[in-house]
């Protein structure tokens, strides 16, 4: 199995099905696309030394965070919106021989038992929310006591509300760019 780390694998993988003749869903791996020391190291601090966790990632996408906590030998519930997503992050446990119990489902409207986790992890998924306060309320409502949410996210939207956040954002976007494009070079370039 072909592991894809990068925009170019992904790209130069697809033009090889294509000109066969042959098309295919793909999503990002594992791999170069993430820090995942740091992200392990969020993880761990944010759990109780030596006890087997409970761990709920919202918005598993690949399975990164996911199969990251199950690595570390914590029991793992990891849902998404997308099918797809869910088929990808399956496929990426597989390769890294650990079970999780995948299950698609909105994360604004999460239908698991109250109070059955002792981390609940949220990783480039907050700013998708459509009411983020109840979503954050009912995410907490998924701990137990004790318990604690962990959410990495950006501030995709700060600079509608702070005018010199916008002014400087918007000059470092157009100045770190190769390409001068709105999107410039992503983390994903290699």
């Amino acid at each position: 199995m072909k592991v894809l780390r990068t925009v170019a694998e992904i790209q130069a993988y697809t033009a090889e099905l294509k000109k066969a003749g042959k098309t295919i869903g793909l999503v990002p791996t594992m791999g170069a696309l993430h820090d995942s020391g740091k992200d392990e190291r969020l993880i761990l601090d944010s759990l109780p030394l030596g006890k087997r966790s409970d761990i709920l990632d919202i918005g598993t996408s690949c399975g990164y965070m996911a199969i990251l906590a199950a690595r570390a030998g914590h029991k793992v519930t990891a849902i998404d919106s997308v099918p797809s997503m869910i088929v990808a992050a399956e496929h990426n446990a597989k390769q890294n021989g650990v079970n999780i119990d995948f299950r698609v489902m909105d994360m604004n409207r999460i239908d698991l038992e109250r109070e059955s986790f002792d981390l609940v992890i949220a990783k480039s998924a907050a700013w998708m929310l459509r009411c983020p306060v109840a979503a954050f309320r009912d995410w907490v409502a998924l701990l137990r006591p004790g318990g604690r949410l962990l959410i990495i996210d950006g501030n995709y939207y700060l600079g509608h509300f702070d005018s010199d956040y916008a002014k400087v954002n918007r000059v470092s976007e157009i100045t770190d760019s190769e390409n001068k494009s709105m999107h410039g070079v992503t983390n994903m370039d290699g």
